[in-house]
């Protein structure tokens, strides 16, 4: 597979600002939540509502995951991954619940090597400017940093996360997975050589 379709309805949120607003709203509401002086005669309005922003969160993390799965799967045979339970402690947003992945705009998972080393690689998808990015996360960022503490290799440095980042969803639904897998290799490369200069 070289490109990937985002589900409809995630495509519609990035590129339907009504659709975006009505989602927003819902969500800074509260699913659970009964708005305030709902008539019975919106209750069915309502209930729709409801679906439709639960819809566009589950399958956001679904395709987030399936972006994760193409774009990093391959590249992780050296390290030993931890299960969805255990990197809930290690943090970096990881929560991969579909309320996690929304919070985060992002689906991550965590590795770990030898005694010292875990890393986090990921994929997020950035509404406000449409971006996707790929990341690795190392939990510092003094070992992210070359010597001079400048240098970036060409790559995003934010706090302990290192990003590539790629202008890939657009106004159309798809996808392009070999641009957006063609940094992976390098970033994982910098955040091993990091680590493993960092743990010396």
């Amino acid at each position: 597979m070289s490109t990937y379709r985002l589900p409809q309805s995630v495509h519609a949120y990035f590129t339907d600002r009504e659709a975006k607003t009505g989602v927003d709203l819902m969500h800074a509401y509260g699913l659970d939540q009964l708005p305030a002086s709902l008539g019975w005669d919106q209750i069915p309005a309502y209930y729709a509502a409801v679906l439709a922003t639960a819809q566009v969160q589950v399958e956001r993390a679904m395709a987030l995951e399936t972006l994760w799965r193409h774009v990093w799967r391959d590249g992780m045979a050296a390290w030993t991954a931890l299960t969805p339970d255990e990197q809930k402690e290690v943090g970096w947003s990881l929560d991969v619940t579909p309320a996690g992945c929304w919070l985060g705009d992002s689906f991550g998972r965590a590795f770990a090597r030898g005694e010292n080393q875990t890393i986090a690689v990921g994929v997020e998808i950035d509404e406000r400017d449409l971006y996707v990015y790929v990341g690795a996360w190392i939990g510092n960022e003094t070992a992210l940093r070359s010597a001079d503490g400048t240098d970036r290799n060409g790559f995003e440095l934010s706090d302990e996360h290192l990003y590539s980042r790629k202008l890939v969803v657009t106004g159309s639904a798809d996808i392009d997975l070999t641009a957006l897998s063609s940094d992976t290799g390098e970033l994982l490369r910098i955040a091993e050589d990091r680590l493993s200069a960092y743990w010396k």
